[in-house]
């Protein structure tokens, strides 16, 4: 199994802080180098379709403080459904997000172009035992953010 994960920059995040063990604290990995101005807003409700030889579909709920980029959701495989995390970033238009499953499983790495509430492109997906398998994605916006703390504003 070691050999399937060899050469991939996944990293290991700790369930029990979500960090990353020996990263100190205030740390910024892999932070966006969005030198162009705005960026764009992807706050809200998604739905999203993943191809890679199996349909998948997700529906994700996320939040945004400027860059930054998190929420939580549920992937759906045939009849199962699973509840999965979001983490990641948006420079300009492109949205890098990591959806986890739940026990941590499967990571799906996403490489999004963002455009008028849709996105499409690319992503990696990482299972334990496992080679790597790439997908397409697509999917548009359900609903824009609507509660109090769904989006916020780095501004302050």
């Amino acid at each position: 199994m070691h050999s399937a994960w060899a050469g991939e920059d996944i990293g290991y995040l700790n369930p029990a802080t979500g960090m990353s063990p020996g990263v100190p604290a205030g740390t910024a990995l892999g932070a966006p180098s969005s030198t162009s101005g705005q960026t764009v807003p992807v706050a809200g409700s998604w739905s999203l379709t993943l191809e890679d030889g199996v349909m998948r579909y997700a529906d994700l709920d996320l939040s945004q403080y400027n860059e930054e980029v998190f929420g939580y959701g549920t992937m759906t495989e045939g009849l199962t459904g699973r509840e999965i995390t979001a983490a990641g970033s948006v420079a300009d238009s492109v949205l890098d997000l990591r959806l986890v499953t739940m026990g941590g499983s499967c990571m799906y790495r996403l490489n999004l172009d963002v455009d008028l509430g849709t996105v499409r492109g690319s992503y990696t997906v990482y299972a334990v035992g496992e080679l790597p398998r790439t997908g397409s994605c697509y999917g548009s916006r359900k609903a824009y953010p609507t509660q109090a703390g769904t989006s916020l504003s780095g501004d302050g």
